[in-house]
């Protein structure tokens, strides 16, 4: 194994442990719930999802196989998505 190898699965998994948590939306939108173990839900659906630096992908959604796939800030308790086209959705982090 590569030292890049690790680092890459290091970064993942550290990417990951930030966005775990309920997520509330800031104006319309649901709630999303990320767990550590790579799955998440929402309203009422579940799915997986996978970070990758900045980045979020989710999978397997019930969304006819399509992936979402945003950029990604977190600022304290606020997580921003960000989408292809530049749309910016806010969440705070539930308590």
């Amino acid at each position: 194994m590569t030292l890049e190898f690790i680092d890459t699965k290091v970064c993942a998994v550290l990417s990951a442990m930030l966005i775990v948590g309920i997520w509330e939306p800031n104006g319309s939108g649901y709630e999303m719930e990320f767990y550590d173990d790579g799955t998440m839900s929402s309203k009422h659906e579940t799915g997986k999802y996978e970070t990758i630096d900045n980045h979020l992908r989710i999978l397997d959604m019930g969304f006819m196989g399509h992936v979402l796939s945003y950029d990604y800030e977190i600022n304290g308790d606020t997580l921003i998505l960000i989408n292809d086209s530049g749309i910016r959705r806010e969440y705070t982090k539930k308590k």
